[in-house]
């Protein structure tokens, strides 16, 4: 077997572990967050960047609706980003797809129900909206973690074993995906090994939270086991990517 040489996405990773939830969720909301607050910083100045957001439409609803929580304030690089968008971009948008049909009209609706005028094909309506550049970053850094994490498990680092055995575990999600990109048994093993035991440990937990909340044992005080909902829903959904 060759020889594992961590690097510095190992040891991101082994710190996102020591975080509360997925530590894959954990990787992509920061390197989101921190990408725009990038953007909202150097975004007035730097025309390249300007037209490229202009060309994606901004963002997705989800990453649009982050920016003002991260900017605050009175909110002006906001609204010059959407000044561009409105100004440079969606006008040729629209124009380029004038001349479709009305597919939200009635009697465009009747006539498809009735095996009339077929539906425009994708390929000949205009993009609406075009790929997010923060949920790309999020798709890549979120790959490259379940890549760097399956050969960390696969070649036996210990290092990475204690660190993920100790985190609140992967959420579905990407438990999904990482066994989908797993080439070896060892690393299937290991994740699903891993998750029975977060699982287990979380059931319990939910046991113990609702069990204190009856009136025979109202005296017992109630401890970790009180953020025992939040858990089973990182591990069902995943963290949101929300600003905190």
């Amino acid at each position: 077997m060759d020889k594992y040489t961590p690097h510095l996405g190992h040891f991101a990773l082994v710190e996102a572990c020591a975080q509360p939830g997925c530590p894959v969720c954990f990787l992509r909301k920061d390197a989101v967050t921190t990408s725009l607050r990038m953007v909202l910083a150097d975004y007035v100045d730097d025309p390249d960047l300007r037209q490229e957001l202009c060309d994606s439409l901004g963002y997705c609803g989800k990453h649009a609706w982050m920016l003002p929580a991260i900017e605050r304030g009175n909110l002006l690089t906001v609204a010059v980003m959407y000044q561009d968008i409105l100004e440079r971009e969606l006008p040729k948008t629209l124009t380029s797809g004038e001349k479709q049909p009305s597919r939200g009209s009635l009697f465009h609706g009747i006539r498809q129900l009735f095996g009339g005028q077929k539906p425009a094909s994708p390929s000949s309506s205009f993009p609406i909206q075009r790929q997010c550049p923060a949920c790309k970053l999020g798709d890549d850094v979120e790959t490259q973690a379940l890549q760097l994490l399956l050969k960390a498990l696969a070649k036996g680092d210990e290092e990475m074993q204690s660190a993920l055995q100790e985190s609140d575990g992967l959420c579905l999600p990407h438990l999904n995906r990482a066994l989908e990109l797993a080439k070896t048994d060892t690393s299937r093993e290991l994740l699903l090994a891993f998750a029975r035991e977060t699982l287990a440990a979380i059931r319990h937990e939910l046991g113990e939270f609702i069990r204190k909340h009856d009136y025979r044992f109202q005296h017992e005080s109630i401890d970790e086991e009180r953020y025992s909902w939040k858990r089973a829903m990182n591990l069902i959904a995943g963290t949101p990517e929300d600003v905190s």
